[in-house]
């Protein structure tokens, strides 16, 4: 918990677009096996934030009520590479609100996405349970993201997984990989 205390003095407490983040930091976490990951709020035109766990980097957007994830949806058919679906679906609302539990579904003609998003409150943390499941005709995946975020909107702890795709006769499938926060590097403004 002193822990915790003492990164609060390093944030910059500016209200922003970024919210739930801090712009220009970046946020460092450990695996279990001592390996490093980061996460990091920058800003372009399109999107204000990347999470960049395992080199996978994820696209957000914030609405004012709720943050948006860029997603993808498409999958092979023959020799071609059919995108259904490019477009922000939720992520989770924010300001975060304690009991939030909804599941969003969207229908093209040839794909189904859905995620579910539960948000608890302890103490002052809040856990986001974040599970995304998208289906073609010859492929589906499963996303899933556990994060919990400490009383001054960072994330301190994540599970990244498991996580599942199947694309016709492949399947990949990667461990669920429990992150913790290490440190919190501020950023000069780029």
């Amino acid at each position: 918990m002193l822990f915790l205390i003492s990164c609060s003095n390093i944030i910059d407490v500016e209200v922003s677009d970024y919210l739930p983040f801090k712009k220009y930091s970046t946020w460092l976490y450990l695996d279990q096996n001592n390996n490093q990951f980061q996460l990091y709020a920058i800003q372009s035109d399109t999107f204000f934030i990347i999470l960049d766990f395992e080199g996978e980097r994820e696209y957000l957007t914030y609405t004012g009520d709720m943050v948006l994830i860029r997603r993808v949806i498409e999958y092979s058919q023959y020799d071609r590479l059919i995108k259904s679906y490019e477009g922000d679906l939720p992520y989770f609302n924010y300001p975060f609100v304690n009991g939030f539990n909804k599941e969003y579904t969207i229908l093209g003609s040839d794909y189904i996405a859905k995620t579910t998003i539960s948000i608890q409150k302890d103490d002052l943390r809040y856990t986001i349970d974040y599970h995304y499941f998208e289906q073609t005709p010859n492929s589906k995946k499963t996303i899933r993201r556990i994060y919990t975020f400490a009383p001054d909107s960072f994330i301190i702890y994540a599970q990244i997984g498991p996580d599942t795709t199947i694309s016709g006769n492949f399947a990949t499938y990667k461990d669920a990989k429990i992150l913790t926060l290490e440190e919190i590097v501020p950023r000069s403004n780029e």
